[in-house]
């Protein structure tokens, strides 16, 4: 529905930008101003249905004008020789200006954009952002308007110049890494903040763009072609100033995209080690196995057997200091993980007895690869949950590597009460591969057996 809702607005305001340079057209006054002002609108109205953060919306109304305003004029002059009536190409390019606009800003915002952190709501400080970047605009436009009077970029000459600037490929390299290297290390530069930085960073900007446009207008590096006039110099000096904006605009918008997307995984790593610490704290105290612990170590003295008695206390101390050691790492090597394992093992055939058969098949070349720690020992816990155990029909766990995962099998054997599960461990398991090592588990439900794959990283 809001793909729909998006389309329908490109297209209302395509028809409008129509309407309007037919109107301007047919009384006789520039339409420069008043299709600026319906493609600040609507681009405004997407970003802010997309959710778009405020700095984002920002730069995309700068954006999208200045890229709008040079396709417009490519498109007129590519539809003129078209159409016999001037005021027919006009308006189709507009309309084909207006569609690629509209729908090459949606398809950016849903590759690079980054959502507002406080909703949809516009603060004081957010709407200074959009106003000034609607006020740079306008003033830019109402500048070219005032060039179109005298003798800087009279008709067709600004795409000219504009194809003078960027067919030299190493001032426009130049500006790109200066560009990228500032964005990239701004917030790590020493000095003052505010106006008086934002001041040396806008001069820095200019010097920058005066030096390319002597290199693009000398032909430097690749040729010198000698003096050239101080009209070629200021045009080619706007020119410079504009794609400079452009290139900033687009490299802060993917490198804010990219420090967002970074954050966002953070996030969720912290979350899950959340979620980890949980599940670790749960299992430290879990009553039902300290219970069933507590209950067989109550056997093994009251039968007397002080020595197994002895033993038992041993595994279970060993047990939980492995938990404690290992706390704060959420990956283990597959050797560490089977030395817990075993140990569990041991712990749960004291309490079922021959009605446990655990088969191990381990290479030695894997032992010392990486796998989510406590998943093993929570698959084999699983298999113990929803499986009955008995002497007579034991229930049998496999558990093996192949070189890239370790892969534990289990017969099925259904308990008559089906025990109550959240399947909060698998999807432990599972959001932990993906997140650690982009890989995910492979499981497979049968009526004889139940298999889970987990990666070995």
């Amino acid at each position: 529905m809001r793909n729909l809702s998006n389309a329908w607005i490109i297209h209302g305001f395509a028809l409008l930008h129509a309407m309007t340079t037919t109107a301007c057209l047919g009384v006789g006054i520039n339409d420069t101003i008043f299709l600026t002002m319906l493609t600040m609108a609507m681009t405004v109205i997407i970003c802010v249905r997309e959710k778009l953060s405020v700095e984002f919306t920002a730069i995309s109304i700068i954006l999208v004008n200045i890229i709008g305003y040079l396709l417009g004029m490519a498109a007129a002059m590519l539809f003129l020789p078209v159409f016999s009536n001037p005021m027919t190409a006009r308006v189709v390019s507009t309309i084909i200006t207006t569609e690629l606009m509209g729908w090459s800003i949606t398809m950016f915002i849903r590759v690079f954009g980054t959502t507002s952190n406080d909703g949809s709501r516009i603060s004081a400080k957010h709407l200074r952002w959009i106003l000034t970047a609607v006020g740079a605009v306008l003033v830019a436009r109402l500048l070219f308007a005032g060039f179109a009077r005298t003798h800087l970029f009279n008709g067709a000459s600004v795409l000219d110049v504009t194809w003078i600037f960027i067919s030299n490929p190493v001032p426009l390299m130049i500006m790109i890494f200066a560009t990228l290297l500032y964005v990239r290390t701004r917030k790590k530069l020493p000095g003052k903040r505010g106006v008086a930085k934002t001041s040396v960073v806008v001069t820095g900007a200019f010097v920058l763009c005066v030096m390319c446009t002597l290199m693009a207008g000398f032909g430097l590096p690749l040729k010198f072609d000698g003096p050239f006039t101080t009209r070629h110099f200021l045009e080619l000096l706007i020119v410079a100033i504009i794609c400079e904006i452009a290139i900033f605009s687009i490299i802060y918008m993917v490198d804010s995209a990219q420090n967002a997307r970074k954050s966002m995984v953070k996030e969720r790593d912290r979350a899950n080690l959340a979620k980890f610490e949980y599940l670790n704290l749960k299992r430290q105290v879990n009553p039902h196995f300290l219970f069933n612990s507590l209950n067989i170590l109550d056997c093994l003295i009251a039968e007397g057997k002080n020595d197994e008695a002895r033993d038992f206390v041993r595994k279970l101390s060993r047990l939980y200091r492995y938990m404690l050691r290992n706390e704060n790492e959420p990956l283990v090597t597959l050797s560490e993980e089977m030395e817990y394992v075993e140990m569990y093992v041991e712990l749960l055939k004291l309490r079922f007895g021959d009605g446990l058969v655990v088969d191990y098949d381990i290479r030695d070349e894997d032992r010392n690869r990486y796998i989510v720690k406590y998943s093993v020992q929570m698959l084999l816990e699983n298999a113990n949950k929803h499986n009955s155990v008995s002497a007579s029909d034991p229930l049998k766990v496999t558990i093996r590597t192949d070189g890239s995962k370790i892969i534990v099998t289990n017969n099925k054997i259904p308990k008559i009460t089906e025990p109550e599960s959240t399947g909060l461990g698998l999807k432990y398991i599972r959001q932990n591969y993906l997140d650690r090592g982009g890989k995910d588990i492979l499981i497979e439900d049968t009526d004889e057996y139940y298999r889970v794959s987990l990666p070995l990283l």
